[in-house]
């Protein structure tokens, strides 16, 4: 199994481990928050190399992910928590 440890550009600690059972889907977790997506574990630490060393724009470094995953990674937000701090318009009304 393999794991690695990186920080995001706001300082956060991220901990990134691929899971056993299958070398395609990697958890990224901040804090008690994660993130399970499905791309292999050397493909995250290259692109997490490319968006925080080379300073490339997140959907740049990370284009497979989705804009959701992509926000994890920027912010630590999860989806659900993002439309809890900004609800549509629907579901203020």
């Amino acid at each position: 199994m393999k794991a690695f440890n990186r920080v995001n550009r706001l300082g956060q600690q991220y901990y990134i481990t691929q899971i056993p059972s299958n070398e395609q889907v990697t958890e990224i977790r901040t804090g008690t928050k994660k993130i399970i997506v499905e791309h292999g574990i050397d493909r995250i630490e290259k692109s997490w190399f490319r968006y925080i060393v080379r300073n490339e724009f997140v959907q740049d470094a990370f284009p497979y992910l989705t804009a959701d995953e992509r926000e994890f990674i920027i912010t630590g937000f999860s989806k659900a928590e993002w439309d809890i701090m900004f609800p549509t318009e629907q579901e203020t009304d």
